[in-house]
């Protein structure tokens, strides 16, 4: 490889051995029904630059394979499940390949020919070719790339790019929203692992002294000493409180609560974004990676986004207003897919974030902290090492956040009744 390896996560810089020809060969000709076709050649590069994904091995592969005597290129991506020591740790007892693959195959297409029905063509992810437990467990896709859409990196979201996301999940929360509410939720049944879900990462020092690592550095701020008295009570039960929100719906859902099929993992860096080759405009984005997906309360997918997807200016101004767009646009495809229920109000949506406030917490504690180094492309270090992430919460452009954000938590309620 004549490219610098440092740019790209070590687990992607050689295949594992099964991807070869055959793969490839048997999986266009079962995606093109054509037992007669055959890959003439077939080169196999890293997927994604470093810190652009964790939860698997993605590789992107280039083909020419011929068919009824014409030659074709052909580019795909592969995910594939990590081989990395430290990945394995976590994800091997977990659903997560299980949860993408039923979202491909069963959840997207019914979604797609909904919106179709009403003349949206909107699209939710990329083209699936192939997808698989055994032997081993993979999805293989059509390259974003060569179909002009990027990812974003060394910088965040921009208004206009949070808002197209926005309008994708708001037409994704409608549809699930209306299988729920139509009692059809038996297709989403298979939907209960969210990343609370895996019980490694949960007990892990990430998700377990996040919130500990936030208290100390409270305690380090004189202005906001008042504020470490209540995450101190908070502490205790906080991943209990969180790992309760993500099974409510199971476990007990609550009147008025509204409850659909969340992305669970609702983060710029699982989208790509296509610009107009001419005057630089969006034209559409592509939400990716939905191992997380579960049925819970919407908002926990809108309070994710508040951290992953955000910057600190729409965190801070603009957090009405993207709730807004993204409300409207709800209500607007509950309608016009023929929801005949009662409709959601926007003060039900944000009375929703008080009741969900422990995952408000959680996000603020342990995941802003570490929001910095997944933009600039250093989450393997967030995921492997405690010193690091320790380090995070002496970032001043945090504690300069966290400085306008917590009077604005307290002024809404979220700290009464602690």
């Amino acid at each position: 490889m004549s490219e610098n390896t440092d740019m790209y996560n070590a687990d992607e810089l050689e295949p594992p051995q099964w991807l070869n020809t055959d793969f490839f060969n048997n999986v266009l000709r079962n995606y093109l029904q054509d037992a007669n076709l055959k890959i003439l050649s077939l080169k196999i590069t890293p997927g994604t630059m470093k810190g652009d994904h964790y939860g698997s091995a993605m590789f992107r592969i280039a083909l020419i394979f011929e068919q009824k005597g014409v030659k074709h290129e052909k580019c795909l991506i592969i995910k594939t499940f990590p081989e990395a020591e430290h990945k394995q740790d976590v994800f091997e007892e977990s659903h997560t390949f299980e949860t993408e693959i039923l979202i491909y195959r069963d959840v997207i297409p019914n979604f797609v020919k909904t919106l179709e029905s009403i003349g949206d063509n909107m699209k939710f992810g990329p083209n699936c070719l192939h997808a698989s437990i055994e032997p081993k467990k993979c999805l293989v896709f059509d390259d974003l790339v060569k179909l002009g859409y990027v990812l974003l990196r060394d910088r965040e979201a921009n208004i206009t790019e949070s808002r197209l996301a926005l309008l994708k999940l708001a037409k994704w929360h409608a549809l699930g929203f209306k299988l729920i509410k139509d009692g059809k939720a038996k297709m989403l049944d298979k939907f209960r692992y969210s990343m609370f879900s895996l019980k490694n990462l949960v007990a892990d020092d990430y998700f377990q002294n996040g919130i500990t690592h936030f208290i100390n550095m409270l305690g380090g701020q004189p202005v906001l000493l008042e504020y470490k008295l209540y995450f101190e009570k908070i502490r205790p039960n906080l991943i209990e409180k969180c790992l309760a929100s993500f099974n409510e719906f199971y476990n007990g859902p609550q009147d008025g609560s509204l409850y659909a099929l969340c992305h669970g993992d609702f983060h710029f860096k699982n989208m790509m974004f296509k610009y107009n080759p001419k005057d630089g405009s969006l034209e559409d984005d592509m939400i990716l990676d939905y191992q997380f997906s579960h049925v819970g309360p919407m908002v926990n997918d809108l309070n994710y986004a508040f951290i992953m997807l955000w910057d600190k200016e729409q965190r801070l101004h603009h957090f009405d207003g993207h709730l807004r767009y993204y409300f409207d646009n709800l209500l607007d495809t509950l309608k016009k897919i023929g929801y005949k229920g009662e409709l959601p109000t926007f003060e039900n949506l944000k009375d929703q974030f008080l009741r969900q406030k422990y995952y408000v917490f959680f996000m603020l504690t342990t995941f802003l902290p570490m929001w910095r180094s997944f933009y600039t492309g250093d989450s393997e270090p967030v995921m492997t090492s405690a010193e690091y992430r320790k380090n995070c919460y002496k970032q001043q452009y945090l504690i300069d956040e966290i400085h306008e954000l917590l009077p604005l938590y307290k002024k809404f309620g979220y700290f009464d009744d602690l």
